[in-house]
């Protein structure tokens, strides 16, 4: 790596072979302090911190040979003693190998490495530790100005000039200075002086990172830990905290290669602060300002603090969510949004984040979407839900104006632009206050109706299609988009028609890929809930619209033509939820169903539907996502589940809900539905009520003994609960399409096809007789269900068994 041979150091001043003469060099008493060579200590310290590199057997061999409480004496007298002199790049050394002395000791010998904590982390005479006196010397500006060669400078001398800086390469290998004495045999006085001064600036600069990556090492050794918070106090560590990002928060002279490695430090550290339960809220919220601070002067220092703004970006994001976990205290939370730091630190992250993240190089994204994430959590904290009502959310002080308007259309461009990430930001615009009104203006529903493009695949008749295609990620962001839009700008006055109609053109437009997303069930299984959720939110809306305009739903232009547009995805929904209804969770694991089912005849018109009952979604699950029970027996035995398999059941399970939510608001909105197949819905009402049922008793009745069982018995409740809700709506459903099917007798279709409609009626009726016998919600009750909602089951359960004998459903159930 240059400079004297470290070997010939050792043997002249001791006389003995390396490795002695090493130890016997490193352990004189004031060694570092006293040494009369920089570069032999430097060199001496490299060689200790790579022994530890090395196998675990020369790693032991070293060890073996340093007298007791060598680590403690170095400690002691070096740091930070030897901070800044001509000694800077040996105590760099000593730093990283006390950091690989920190991570043998951690396990192997805890009690030796919590002395080494205390040490480096107690409070000395001075009220300060060890560890911010490091910062406290650390060189984090050049005094000096920055030298600037001279436009009239003979550039090409300055090329033949440059060579590495002298050191071990994996140090100096990528700072560059100029062969003074070439300058002297051929350039000017100035050149020559201008020579030297860039000579010392980068000798400093290699140093100061130097040592601001030793620090890097060692905070990252310690506080990995385990005995690291039964060492440490909060306090200190925050302390350590507000020093960094003070020392490092200067308007002008900011050394990168200083402040980055510091800002690395950090970003390792803050998981540790914030996993204190010491760590109040305004702790980490004066920690925040403070990271806001130095990514303001990043954004003023120029485009080289750039990558260094992304790692403060991911602090901030981490410190933020602490902030948005202490919910009890709002008029605190709004005192900190109206404070100008966090909105001139977001107006950077704007800029940063407004680069389109598949057009770039994989830094350029990494830092792209860090300011996006950072962004979104200010948003986010800022401008929650209990905070919307107030003026001065963050969003509109981003987006109002000229230049927030300007910031908003970078957006818009990167929708246009198919970027997939910025939906999620655009997703926390819309849901706070104003947010939805704002994206609105600035024509992001618009922007979503973007050309398709490629082609289409054939029609399947069945579902869980494993194609290598799968459907693209922006169309799954856009949907999550417009859901947020729609479901917090609702649609309550006709000035508001213009967003319902780019909704429905939207569901026009992407109708064959939503279909392929609805083919690939139970692939993207969350989507899918998206999907059928911005499904229901339009046809809600869309009813009420029509109200206010005094209109019968059925009688409305716009909803006909978002029923003619969504027809062939209705029964594609229909399908599908008549599939999960009947398989909530593994068939090995259901309750039978009754066996009159066997004898009835389904006249439906729903031909996918039988179709798709020979295959099993939960077939189509890779094994490693979910846990088969053994064989023999049906229930929830509890070594036989684990949690992974019921978080996939509450997926399909939450796809279900929405998806019978849908259906229910179209029943409610353009009628009948003829695709729903009665026998199929009367077993999805049994397996539903069954399941949830089963659950219940399940939960009554176990063991809850270790973590492991809770978690088991959490997301067993939110599954039955889910199950529950879908027995209600399946009861609604089979309700609102019985009334269809009475009311079609008298139709001119209805006669012209008697007998057909009877038999279906029939059918549909002998069904849902079975079902409401079988599982006796008027006396047992919805399982899973609390409070009113367990009358209202009771209730809605009657009606639909009057309506089964032909005697009409009250009005105020199905309107």
């Amino acid at each position: 790596g240059g400079g004297p041979n470290l070997g010939g150091l050792l043997v002249t001043a001791t006389g003995k072979n390396c490795f002695t003469a090493l130890v016997e060099i490193i352990t004189r008493p004031e060694f570092l302090t006293q040494v009369e060579d920089p570069i032999l200590a430097s060199k001496a310290y490299e060689l200790l911190y790579k022994l530890y590199l090395t196998s675990a057997s020369t790693q032991d061999a070293t060890v073996h040979k340093l007298p007791p409480h060598f680590w403690s004496h170095q400690i002691q007298h070096y740091i930070p003693s030897c901070s800044g002199t001509a000694l800077s790049h040996a105590y760099a050394w000593l730093l990283k190998a006390l950091a690989q002395e920190i991570h043998r000791v951690k396990t192997m010998r805890p009690q030796s490495c919590a002395e080494l904590l205390h040490l480096l982390f107690a409070r000395t005479t001075g009220g300060t530790s060890r560890m911010e006196v490091i910062l406290d010397h650390l060189p984090v500006c050049y005094t000096g100005a920055i030298p600037v060669p001279s436009p009239k400078v003979n550039h090409d001398l300055i090329r033949r000039a440059s060579k590495t800086l002298d050191g071990p390469l994996e140090i100096t290998g990528r700072y560059r200075i100029v062969d003074e004495t070439l300058l002297i045999n051929n350039g000017d006085d100035s050149l020559i002086s201008w020579g030297q001064q860039w000579n010392a600036y980068v000798k400093w600069s290699c140093t100061t990172h130097h040592i601001s990556s030793a620090f890097e090492m060692l905070l990252a050794a310690t506080t990995s830990c385990h005995s690291f918070k039964q060492v440490v106090d909060t306090r200190s560590l925050e302390l350590l905290f507000s020093k960094t990002l003070v020392a490092t928060n200067r308007d002008s002279g900011v050394e990168v290669g200083c402040a980055l490695p510091l800002a690395n430090a950090l970003l390792r550290a803050v998981g540790v602060l914030l996993s204190d339960d010491e760590t109040q809220p305004d702790i980490a919220y004066n920690i925040s300002r403070l990271v806001s601070e130095n990514i303001i002067q990043c954004f003023r220092a120029g485009v080289e603090h750039v990558e260094r703004t992304a790692v403060l970006s991911c602090i901030l994001q981490a410190l933020l969510a602490k902030i948005s976990a202490d919910t009890g205290d709002n008029s605190q939370q709004q005192r900190h949004r109206g404070d100008d730091v966090f909105f001139h630190a977001a107006v950077y992250l704007c800029h940063l984040s407004s680069s389109n993240d598949s057009q770039t190089d994989a830094k350029t994204v990494a830092i792209t979407l860090a300011a996006r994430a950072s962004l979104t959590s200010l948003i986010e904290t800022f401008d929650s839900s209990t905070l919307r009502q107030q003026s001065s959310s963050l969003s509109l002080r981003l987006f109002t104006g000229r230049e927030g308007q300007s910031r908003l259309a970078r957006f818009v461009h990167l929708l246009l632009a198919k970027d997939v990430t910025v939906s999620t930001l655009l997703q926390r615009v819309a849901i706070s206050h104003q947010g939805a009104e704002l994206l609105h203006s600035a024509g992001v529903p618009a922007a979503l109706l973007l050309p398709e493009g490629g082609k289409e695949e054939e029609e399947r008749e069945t579902y869980g299609a494993m194609e290598q295609e799968v459907v693209p990620q922006y169309f799954l962001g856009h949907v999550k988009l417009l859901t947020a839009i729609i479901a917090s700008h609702p649609i309550n006055h006709s000035r508001h028609e213009g967003l319902l109609l780019e909704v429905h053109r939207f569901l026009y437009r992407y109708r064959l890929m939503a279909e392929r997303l609805l083919k690939i069930f139970p692939k993207e299984r969350h989507a899918t809930c998206g999907y059928l959720t911005l499904l229901s939110l339009a046809v809600a809306n869309s009813r009420q619209l029509s109200l206010e305009q005094g209109q019968q739903p059925q009688n409305n232009s716009s909803i006909l033509a978002f029923s003619t547009a969504v027809g062939p995805l209705t029964r594609r929904v229909t399908d599908l939820v008549l599939h999960v209804a009947m398989h909530p969770l593994p068939v090995k694991s259901l309750p039978p169903l009754p066996f009159q089912f066997e004898s009835i005849h389904s006249y439906s018109n729903s031909r996918k539907a039988a179709i798709m009952t020979s295959k099993c979604w939960w077939n189509l699950i890779p094994e490693r996502n979910i846990s088969h029970q053994q064989e023999g027996g049906n229930g929830l035995n509890s070594d036989r589940w684990n949690i992974s398999t019921l978080e996939v059941a509450l997926e399909a399970v939450q796809c279900l809900e929405m998806g019978l939510v849908f259906l229910e608001r179209m029943g409610r909105t353009v009628g009948g539905n003829d695709a729903i197949d009665g026998v199929l819905l009367a077993k999805g009402l049994c397996r539903c009520s069954d399941t949830a049922r089963m659950i219940e008793n399940h939960i009554k009745n176990i063991n809850i003994a270790d973590q492991e069982s809770q978690d088991l018995n959490k997301a067993l409740s939110i599954l039955g609960k889910t199950l529950g809700r879908c027995t209600e709506l399946i009861l609604i459903l089979a309700a609102l399409q019985m009334r269809s099917l009475l009311k079609e007798k008298d139709t001119p279709s209805g006669r012209k096809h008697h007998n057909l409609l009877l038999q279906t009626l029939q059918g549909f009726k002998q069904a849902l007789t079975v079902a409401l016998e079988h599982v006796k919600i008027e006396q047992l009750g919805i399982g899973c269900i609390e409070g009113d909602n367990v009358e209202f089951g009771k209730r809605m359960t009657r009606c639909t068994r009057e309506l089964v004998g032909d005697v009409p459903i009250p009005n105020d159930i199905t309107h």
